[in-house]
């Protein structure tokens, strides 16, 4: 049991321990006005939608014919 409270006062005292001096930094410094960015450029949401309606159901003969193997050799 006094192996267990070590762990725990242990664990629990290393949340109290001071945050290294300086974070480390990967690129540009967000906090630094003067630092340039990228453009920003407007893209619309529904920019490639296409509206597409119901239609009623073809021949299914024919869309076998369409879909079987070697289908492209026979058309021509």
């Amino acid at each position: 049991m006094r192996i267990v409270a070590a762990i725990l006062l242990a664990a629990g005292l290393t949340g109290c321990a001071s945050l290294p001096s300086a974070a480390p930094l990967v690129g540009r410094d967000p906090s630094d006005p003067a630092q340039r960015t990228s453009a920003a450029s407007y893209a619309p949401v529904l920019g490639g939608y296409t509206p597409q309606k119901p239609v009623s159901p073809g021949s299914w003969e024919e869309q076998n014919r369409r879909m079987a193997p070697g289908a492209d050799d026979q058309r021509q």
